[in-house]
């Protein structure tokens, strides 16, 4: 799963994004939905990639996309049923 946002205030909105993953992985755990040939859990589970960027005049909308999708490949090899961040500066320097 991933999720976007083109921010104005980046210490609270990347915050809140980052929590809006959280709950979400957590209420698809609550959803306890067997998953029998899982070889990580019993459940279901979800990992989530976060990303951020302040729009930029010279980048095409889909660099969030892909951005994200960062995230969430960073998310997944590290681990699964987890929410990771990726910066988009960070990425772009």
């Amino acid at each position: 799963m991933m999720i976007s946002a083109f921010i104005t205030n980046k210490d609270t909105e990347v915050a809140g994004v980052l929590q809006i993953g959280e709950s979400m992985r957590r209420n698809v755990i609550n959803l306890e939905i067997l998953h029998a040939q899982s070889l990580v859990a019993d459940y279901v589970t979800i990992s989530v990639g976060v990303a951020d960027m302040v729009p930029i005049k010279d980048k095409e909308p889909d660099t969030l996309l892909k951005i994200t999708d960062t995230a969430l490949c960073k998310a997944k090899r590290e681990s699964r049923n987890i929410c990771k961040t990726c910066n988009a500066e960070e990425l772009l320097n």
